[in-house]
């Protein structure tokens, strides 16, 4: 874990997991946790979660945009995926 995140990333992995089987969930709780894993490294980690939020939440403008930023955080300016 570096200085910039508040959880490890295998902690930001099993929550996420968690709050993608509880209904309840919220979009946003989802999209706080993609950037202390794309932080450490894991860009693809913090991509599959952002893309799988993308279809949990498709009419949320805000879901659509956050995998473009983890993209660019990659380098990957074409976001082929």
């Amino acid at each position: 874990m570096n200085g910039k995140n508040k959880l490890p990333v295998r902690q930001c992995l099993i929550i996420t997991i968690y709050l993608f089987s509880n209904p309840a969930c919220k979009r946003k709780r989802i999209e706080y946790l993609w950037l202390p894993v794309a932080n450490d490294g894991e860009q693809d980690k913090a991509i599959d979660i952002l893309t799988l939020n993308t279809k949990r939440f498709p009419k949320s403008a805000n879901t659509w945009d956050s995998p473009g930023e983890a993209y660019a955080l990659k380098g990957d300016k074409k976001c082929n995926h």
